[in-house]
């Protein structure tokens, strides 16, 4: 066994006390993560999810919502779209982006697989079937026939918020502001059809409050959402985090069919090698949230380049290799993960040089970074892959020594996951 002592001083000096969580940060964290998805996918952002939460936040404190009714009304604006990255919703709904035309089947699936994923997220008002019923019109013409005040009234927020957002794009009323007599105009018209008689009247008493389009006007939805939101400030232990964050792990697998367990399996692992070191509750935490999420800026890449068979061209793997660079960018925006979104960042930097996206080298990445960058290596030799099936635990044991005795990946770790895997012939981990 080959435990680093410089390790275990660390982990003494490590406390298990409960962390500031600032949930602005957190909903910032999120709506960036999903720009620069939308970059990535798209070419451009369309700052929608800004646009959308604001909306939504507002509209809530009209019709009178908790406060904690209204955080999880934001979560769920943000997350209302979270089922489209599995991989043959996403792939149907990016074919049909150039038409505008988006089929009914992929509404309907996308809430549906959109509500499951969030089954296990720790909302504080414990709202129901909002994904679900968020695509529904008031008169019962939308995707599941859901009609009048059956629709839970979140869903009708998030509704009005991101169908008037995709009808008309609240920033362009910087560029003409005739477009909110437009969008008023459209709200009225669509009362008792799309919207209910309140929601619609909820709106336009919203609508006729300049500071509200002052926001668009000027530019400034992050700092709107962020004085609104600006109260929320929660001590919150990582296990709880962990809670809000491991759902992006199941969001995140979806997305590939050859990957849709990998996050989940790595945390696993992950699980035995902190028992393993014996790290403290935080410390803990802290890997399996990074662990969770090491791939999850793999949502901006297309499933034909994950899904590929074979090598990948140059470009494509160019393309792979800004995954870690933009759950970087997401989770750096949280105060608290600092350590988790470096680990995410390094996890596929190798000890020579010749890792990405920086070309670190050995004296450049802490422990942490290496155990990430070793038990993924380990965990995706243990899988199917579309390139090649799944290998035997000698057969990845020699690759991963083979790494190691070629300076890319640290050897002791790696004599530290043979010693806690290893297993006879053929069988599982």
């Amino acid at each position: 066994m080959s435990i680093n002592t410089n390790l275990y001083a660390k982990m003494q000096g490590m406390k298990g006390d409960k962390m500031k969580f600032n949930m602005f940060q957190f909903l910032h964290a999120i709506y960036v993560f999903q720009d620069l998805v939308e970059k990535e996918l798209f070419g451009q952002a369309t700052n929608n999810y800004a646009r959308v939460i604001y909306v939504s936040l507002k509209m809530g404190r009209i019709l009178k919502l908790s406060d904690y009714e209204i955080l999880d009304l934001l979560f769920l604006a943000l997350l209302r779209d979270n089922g489209m990255s599995a991989k043959e919703i996403f792939e149907t709904h990016y074919q049909s982006v150039s038409t505008g035309l988006i089929p009914m089947t992929i509404s309907r699936e996308h809430c549906i697989r959109g509500e499951d994923n969030l089954q296990r997220f720790p909302f504080f008002s414990n709202p129901q079937n909002v994904i679900m019923y968020h695509h529904e019109h008031y008169d019962g013409t939308g995707v599941f026939g859901m009609k009048g005040e059956n629709i839970p009234l979140m869903s009708q927020i998030i509704f009005l918020a991101s169908n008037i957002d995709s009808v008309y794009n609240f920033d362009l009323v910087a560029k003409d502001p005739a477009i909110k007599d437009s969008m008023k105009e459209y709200v009225k018209n669509n009362k008792s059809k799309l919207f209910s008689e309140k929601i619609t009247e909820s709106f336009l008493r919203l609508a006729n409050d300049d500071m509200f389009w002052n926001v668009f006007l000027n530019h400034e939805i992050s700092n709107a959402v962020k004085k609104e939101t600006a109260t929320y400030n929660f001590d919150f232990t990582f296990s709880k985090i962990r809670e809000m964050t491991s759902i992006f792990s199941r969001i995140t697998d979806m997305s590939s069919s050859f990957t849709t367990k990998h996050s989940a399996t790595l945390a696993r692992n992950m699980e035995q090698m902190i028992q393993f070191y014996k790290f403290d509750e935080d410390h803990r935490q802290k890997l399996l949230i990074a662990s969770d999420l090491h791939d999850i800026g793999k949502l901006g890449i297309h499933p034909a380049i994950l899904e590929k068979k074979g090598s990948l061209t140059k470009n494509e793997f160019v393309v792979i290799q800004r995954h870690p660079l933009i759950g970087y960018k997401s989770i750096n925006q949280i105060k608290g993960l600092k350590d988790v979104a470096k680990w995410i960042l390094n996890h596929h930097e190798k000890c020579d040089g010749s890792g990405y996206p920086r070309g670190l080298f050995d004296e450049d990445l802490d422990f942490e970074s290496k155990l990430l960058g070793c038990l993924d290596i380990y965990t995706a030799l243990r899988e199917d892959r579309s390139y090649r099936p799944e290998m035997t635990q000698e057969e990845a044991f020699i690759i991963l020594f083979d790494m190691a005795n070629r300076n890319l990946i640290d050897k002791g770790i790696c004599e530290d996951i043979k010693h806690v895997f290893y297993k006879l012939p053929n069988q599982t981990v």
